[in-house]
């Protein structure tokens, strides 16, 4: 039902200026530091080589680091740039839906060329009109092939941009770093249990 009535709100315009800034930070911008907007930018190692890296990016192909007990995306949305998605989240009131739009798909090969030997993806969704708050937010993860380690990334920059969030700024700020948290968590968990899974075919294989 929550989707049902976000999706119409994707047909709009972004509640923001900067639209795209998210793609070369962070750091925010100047211009955009001297508005005062929030910024967060977390990441957390996630496991080691390909299979890990493979395992994190189609979560995020499958929206897999927004599926938690209080907030979700529908799964069914596609992964493509200027697509509308909704955030439908337990907040304020007992469910609220966000209607963004992806703003950008990135994804580098660790060529030599690119970024040092870093396999990267990434998706940049950006808030649009009937959202609580306004900005931009990246999820991404790496690959960094010198020490084989995988990173899940977080970076955004938002502001209050409705009546309930401006009243409710501290729970907001509270919100989101909860989202953080919980999200760094659930990829961790997933690319572990996938990993563990294999290993026990693997091990089962072997035995047979």
């Amino acid at each position: 039902m929550q989707v049902c009535i976000c999706l119409p709100l994707c047909s709009g315009g972004h509640n923001y200026k900067h639209v795209g800034s998210t793609a070369s930070g962070p750091p925010l911008p100047n211009e955009l530091k001297k508005e005062g907007w929030y910024e967060v930018s977390r990441r957390v190692k996630v496991g080691t080589g390909s299979a890990d890296f493979s395992v994190a990016k189609q979560l995020l192909q499958r929206w897999g680091h927004f599926q938690l007990p209080w907030t979700y995306v529908n799964s069914a949305t596609p992964i493509r740039v200027g697509q509308g998605f909704c955030v439908t989240a337990r907040a304020f009131v007992p469910w609220t839906c966000n209607p963004l739009k992806i703003l950008y798909i990135n994804s580098r090969l660790a060529d030599g060329t690119s970024r040092r030997g870093i396999q990267h993806f990434s998706i940049g969704g950006g808030t649009l009109k009937g959202h609580l708050i306004a900005g931009e937010e990246r999820f991404a993860v790496e690959w960094n092939k010198q020490d084989d380690s995988v990173w899940y990334e977080i970076y955004s920059f938002s502001r209050p941009s409705h009546m309930l969030s401006y009243v409710g700024l501290p729970v907001l700020r509270f919100l989101q770093n909860a989202f953080v948290q919980q999200s760094m968590a659930s990829v961790l968990k997933s690319v572990k249990q996938q990993r563990q899974a294999s290993a026990s075919e693997t091990n089962g294989g072997v035995l047979r």
